[in-house]
C-alpha cells in the first residue's frame, strides 16, 4: 500500500505538479537570480569589516524573525537536525505567508533569501582567495554549492507554491473557484513534501558532514599554510575575532566573530562553548587576555557608536566567584587592547585619547597597578598622532621587564596630496616606566603581537607581499587586504621569518604554553597551527 502511494506520487503526481507549476516556478528563480547578482555584488565588493557586520546582524534579532525565523539561532550547533528542522518549517511557513499576503511574503522571501545568499557567495569568496587560494570559483564550488544543489531546489519549489497559494485568491485555476483552487494548491504542496523534504536531508547530512571539511580547505584554507607544518579548527564551528590561551594551554579565550560575547572553551575543540560575558547595547568586545594564575579573564568593552561618552573600559570576570569588576578608562575615549604582566599586578593597555583642535588621536601605553589602584602613562609621543597604531596588540615579555607593541611611523595628512612612503609601522619594545624604546622591526599595519614563553621569538603581523601598501588618514581608518601575514622575528630584530599564514587584520595570536603552536584567527575561525619554524 505504501509504495504503490511512494509510485504514485513519484511517478505520477510530481511531474504534473512540476509542469503546472513552471510559470511559478520560473518566476521565482528568476527573482532569485536578480537577488542573488545584488548580494554578489555588494558581498564582492564590502570591505575587511564585512565578515563581523556580517555575523553582528546574522545574530541580531530583527522584526522579521517571526516570518523567516531561526536566522540568529545556534541550532545549526547541533548537528543535522539543527539544519533540517529550521529549514522545514521555513518552506512550511513559506507557504502560509505566501497565501495571507496573496503571494507578496513569498517575493519579500525569494528576494531577501537570493540576497542573502548572494552577499555570503560574494563576501566569502572575495575573501577566500588569499585564505585558500582556490579562488572565487573553487571556494564557492568547494564551501558553498555541495549542500547547495540540494537546498535550494527545494526553497523554489516551496517558494513557487507560495506564490501560486497568494495568486489563487486573485485569479483562481481555470475553470475553478477560489476556495476549490486553493484547496487544489494546497493539497499539491502537501505532496511536494515528498520531494521536498527529502531533498533538504540530503542538505543537511552534507552541510553537517560533508560541508565542515570542503569550508575549511577551500574557503577558510585551512592545511593549505606553506608555514604551517600543521593546521586545525578549534570547535566547529566557533567563529571568533581574538582569542588568548589560558596559561595552563587547557583552554582558549575567545571573542565571538558578532563582538558581543566572550566565550571560554577546550583547546582541543572538545565540549561545547562557555559564555561568560555578554556585552551590554551597543557595546562591543575587542580583546581578551587572561590573568597568569589563569583565574581571572580580562576584556576590553568600547561602545560601538563613535563619541559616546564612557563607553570604554576594562572589565575582569573571576572565573572562580563569577563576578565582574570593571576598571574605568583613564580619561576620555578607548582602550584597544590591553595584556597582564606576568606578576599578575599590573595591566597594560593601549588608550586613544583626542588631540585638542580636532587633529586625531594619540595611542599611547598606560599601565594599571592592582595595587595603587590608579593609572599611570608610560609612553608620550611626538608628534602625538605617532603613538601606537591602529590595532596594536600588547604583550609582556615572560620576565615581565619589557612590553611589545606596534608604533605608528608614517602618516597621511589628508590636506596634503603627498603620499608617504610604507612600511609605516614598526614593532617595538619598551620598559614599563617608559624607557629604552627600541624598534624591533618594521611592518606596514598594526596588529597583534606576542612573546613567545621563553622570550626567544616575537609574533607579529605584516602585509603579504605583492599586496598594496596601507596608508592612515586622519579619521585612524587603514586601507589594505583583510588578510595579513603572520611573521616571526627575534627580539633584536634578527632571524625574521615571514609568511607562516594568513590571518585576519587586527585579530588576535597567542602562544601555547609549550611553543609549539599558535592560536590565530582566519575569516573569523579560530585556528591552531604549528609552525614550521619555532623556538628550538
Amino acid at each position: 500500500m505504501v509504495g504503490a502511494l511512494a509510485r504514485r506520487a513519484y511517478l505520477q503526481e510530481l511531474p504534473r505538479i512540476l509542469r503546472e507549476q513552471r510559470w511559478m516556478l520560473f518566476v521565482v528563480t528568476v527573482v532569485f537570480m536578480a537577488a542573488l547578482a545584488v548580494g554578489y555584488h555588494r558581498g564582492s565588493t564590502a570591505g575587511f569589516e564585512a565578515p563581523f557586520q556580517f555575523a553582528g546582524a546574522y545574530t541580531t534579532r530583527h522584526w522579521y524573525d517571526w516570518v523567516f525565523p531561526f536566522t540568529g539561532d545556534r541550532l545549526w550547533g547541533t548537528g543535522w537536525l539543527g539544519f533540517f528542522g529550521p529549514n522545514t518549517v521555513r518552506c512550511l511557513l513559506a507557504f502560509f505567508w505566501g497565501v495571507v499576503s496573496l503571494g507578496v511574503m513569498a517575493l519579500w522571501l525569494v528576494w531577501r533569501s537570493g540576497n542573502y545568499f548572494g552577499f555570503l557567495i560574494g563576501m566569502w569568496s572575495n575573501l577566500a582567495g588569499p585564505a585558500s587560494g582556490a579562488g572565487p570559483i573553487g571556494s564557492t564550488a568547494g564551501g558553498l554549492l555541495p549542500h547547495s544543489i540540494f537546498e535550494l531546489p527545494a526553497f523554489l519549489l516551496s517558494w513557487a507554491f507560495a506564490l501560486r497559494g497568494g495568486l489563487v485568491w486573485i485569479r483562481p485555476l481555470p475553470g475553478l473557484k477560489r476556495w476549490p483552487s486553493f484547496k487544489r494548491v494546497a493539497g499539491d504542496f502537501r505532496t511536494s513534501l515528498a520531494l521536498v523534504i527529502p531533498l533538504l536531508l540530503a542538505a543537511a547530512l552534507l552541510e553537517t558532514y560533508a560541508n565542515p571539511a570542503l569550508r575549511d580547505r577551500y574557503l577558510i584554507g585551512i592545511g593549505r599554510q606553506s608555514g604551517m607544518a600543521s593546521e586545525r579548527r578549534v570547535g566547529n564551528p566557533f567563529a571568533a575575532e581574538a582569542s588568548a590561551w589560558s596559561p595552563d594551554g587547557s583552554r582558549l579565550a575567545a571573542i565571538d566573530a558578532s563582538r558581543t560575547g566572550v566565550w571560554i572553551r577546550a583547546s582541543d575543540g572538545s565540549g561545547r562553548a562557555e559564555l561568560i560575558a555578554k556585552a551590554g547595547d551597543g557595546a562591543k568586545f575587542y580583546d581578551v587576555f587572561w590573568s597568569p594564575d589563569g583565574k581571572q579573564i580580562g576584556t576590553v568593552q568600547s561602545a560601538w557608536a563613535p563619541g559616546e561618552q564612557n563607553g570604554s573600559a576594562l572589565l575582569i570576570y573571576d572565573l572562580i566567584s563569577r563576578k565582574m569588576q570593571h576598571l574605568p578608562a583613564p580619561g576620555y575615549w578607548a582602550f584597544s587592547h590591553a595584556a597582564w604582566d606576568p606578576q599578575g599586578k599590573r595591566i597594560a593597555a593601549v588608550f586613544a585619547m583626542d588631540i585638542p583642535g580636532g587633529r586625531g588621536r594619540e595611542r599611547n601605553l598606560w599601565l594599571f597597578d592592582f595595587d595603587k589602584r590608579q593609572w599611570s602613562r608610560i609612553t608620550q609621543f611626538f608628534p602625538p598622532r605617532f603613538g601606537a597604531a591602529v590595532g596594536s596588540g600588547v604583550s609582556w615579555r615572560p620576565d615581565g621587564g619589557v612590553i611589545a607593541f606596534v608604533r605608528r611611523l608614517s602618516y597621511l595628512d589628508t590636506s596634503s596630496p603627498k603620499q608617504v612612503s610604507s612600511p609605516g609601522c614598526a614593532l617595538c619594545v619598551v620598559s614599563p616606566d617608559g624607557s629604552g624604546l627600541r624598534e624591533v622591526t618594521r611592518t606596514a599595519v598594526g596588529g597583534p603581537v606576542a612573546w613567545s614563553p621563553n622570550a626567544a621569538w616575537l609574533a607579529f603581523t605584516d602585509i603579504p607581499k605583492g599586496s598594496p601598501r596601507p596608508t592612515a588618514r586622519l579619521s585612524d581608518d587603514e586601507i589594505g587586504p583583510s588578510l595579513v601575514d603572520l611573521c616571526l622575528v627575534r627580539p633584536d630584530g634578527a632571524d625574521r621569518r615571514d609568511g607562516l599564514a594568513r590571518v585576519d587584520k587586527l585579530s588576535s595570536c597567542s602562544w601555547s604554553p609549550d611553543e609549539k603552536q599558535i592560536a590565530y584567527h582566519r575569516l573569523m575561525t579560530c585556528i591552531i597551527g604549528a609552525p614550521r619554524w619555532r623556538a628550538d
